[in-house]
């Protein structure tokens, strides 16, 4: 029986190149090499082993995204989840793949559908901001199917994921707005049951220990939206004088455009009378009234790393569990200010 090595010898070729062809991997190889390839596996009467091609045949072609807005609405109004999408897409478009979006109001309603969903409509599947205490990472072991996980918050074992140290960025952003005199930083942070969400309160309280006296009421929670935002400062910025933040460091941008919207609305000036930082650094972050200091992600960096390092995972090239940190940036706007400025 033929093997890929006689192969490669009466085509003239490396063993490689003719991985590539049996891969399909278009673009790999020259045209007149793939068909040298194609001839010698004609005249050798070369079939691929039914494990070779058990573990290399394409099924679909797909990546699969997962997240957890119920509405395309919802979708385009988060430049979060859109730039994390254009950084997939500008690897899968490169190689001809298609996306499909898995989208649910819940990561427990998404669990619930997984075992049905890995029926080979796709072939590995990116899953952003996941609630990693639900088992999703068991069922996709179970099931088989490559996945990756973006901006998950915590080292997920056996999972591969790609992130900032979320942790690291809420300290530096703390240490920041300390460093301008204020005292008394309140932190707006998303659902504590994203990890990302976890990891930046631990950042805030770790810069936080060197202030004292520390105000635990100064962490207010709540989800990752604008109207999160708004209600929680204006129940801080209505409270006595004396109880009131003097900086804001919410955990989106989102939440911080509501918290100016609050603001503005209860006549605070921002900065002069409070400074407002957020993070992400979504585009509209530059362009608010103050502009927004926030901690940048690199959003799109984020998805076209995890569609490339998911890609490895489906053609073998790479095994599952790797971790990949990109780094985050400080990114200083006029929202925020010296205390008493």
């Amino acid at each position: 029986m033929a093997t890929i090595a006689d192969i490669a010898k009466a085509s003239g070729v490396s063993t490689a190149s003719v991985s590539y062809v049996l891969n399909n991997r278009h673009g790999a190889v020259s045209a007149g090499t793939r068909e040298r390839v194609l001839q010698a596996m004609r005249d050798l009467n070369y079939r691929p082993s039914p494990l070779f091609m058990r573990k290399h045949a394409r099924k679909s072609e797909v990546l699969g995204i997962a997240f957890t807005h119920p509405s395309l609405m919802m979708l385009t109004e988060n430049p979060y989840f859109t730039l994390i999408i254009d950084g997939i897409l500008s690897v899968t478009t490169a190689i001809g793949w298609d996306l499909i979006f898995f989208t649910t109001t819940s990561w427990t309603d998404f669990h619930k559908a997984m075992r049905a969903k890995c029926d080979g409509r796709c072939d590995g599947v990116a899953l952003i901001g996941p609630d990693s205490n639900l088992g999703l990472i068991e069922v996709f072991k179970e099931r088989g199917m490559p996945f990756i996980c973006i901006n998950a918050g915590k080292d997920l074992e056996g999972a591969s994921t790609v992130d900032i140290d979320n942790e690291a960025a809420a300290r530096a952003m703390t240490e920041y707005l300390l460093s301008l005199g204020h005292k008394r930083v309140a932190l707006l942070p998303g659902h504590r049951n994203y990890p990302t969400s976890s990891a930046r309160i631990q950042g805030y309280l770790a810069a936080m220990a060197a202030s004292r006296p520390f105000d635990p009421e100064l962490i207010i929670d709540g989800t990752y939206e604008r109207n999160s935002g708004y209600e929680r400062a204006r129940g801080l910025l209505s409270r006595p004088a004396s109880q009131r933040p003097t900086a804001l460091f919410c955990g989106s941008d989102r939440i911080a455009f509501g918290a100016m919207d609050a603001a503005k609305e209860l006549g605070v000036r921002i900065p002069q009378d409070l400074s407002i930082a957020g993070f992400d650094d979504i585009p509209q972050a530059a362009s608010t009234d103050p502009p927004l200091t926030t901690m940048r992600q690199p959003l799109t960096e984020f998805g076209k790393t995890a569609a490339e390092v998911l890609l490895s995972h489906i053609n073998d090239f790479t095994e599952m569990g790797q971790k990949t940190i990109l780094p985050h940036e400080l990114i200083v706007r006029s929202s925020t200010a010296a205390i008493g400025t």
